[in-house]
């Protein structure tokens, strides 16, 4: 899958949003998961993006 900076942005702010809401349901550790798999991938795609 191709990454733009505009794709990152829509899934950095889907998994916050969904975060978000896990927090809501009380989900806390779930929302810190999902949270840390969005910042794992921010620092993969970044990384990428760079490289070209």
């Amino acid at each position: 899958m191709k990454y733009t900076y505009e794709k990152l942005y829509h899934d950095l702010f889907n998994a916050i949003t969904d975060a978000l809401r896990l927090i809501d349901a009380g989900r806390c550790l779930e929302a810190r998961e999902l949270l840390i798999r969005a910042q794992q991938l921010l620092i993969l795609c970044k990384t990428l993006i760079l490289s070209f």
